[in-house]
């Protein structure tokens, strides 16, 4: 569906707004939320995408075991 396939766009660029401001709680908040529908949509290459995302957010926070 394309308007599902937008809500993780927009989720996705809003997880890279707020990494990029420090907010990373927020950032992490929307990342997960565009992995689910990424996830739902069976497309590799996006939930490849938002676990580099969310990896580099825990490591930007130092919080390793996640990273």
């Amino acid at each position: 569906n394309l308007m599902i396939l937008h809500i993780a766009q927009n989720s996705e660029q809003l997880a890279n707004i707020y990494a990029v401001s420090g907010k990373y709680p927020e950032s992490l908040k929307y990342a997960y939320a565009a992995l689910k529908i990424y996830e739902m949509q069976n497309d590799s290459f996006q939930k490849g995408n938002m676990y580099r995302a969310i990896g580099y957010t825990y490591f930007n926070q130092n919080i390793f075991s996640e990273a």
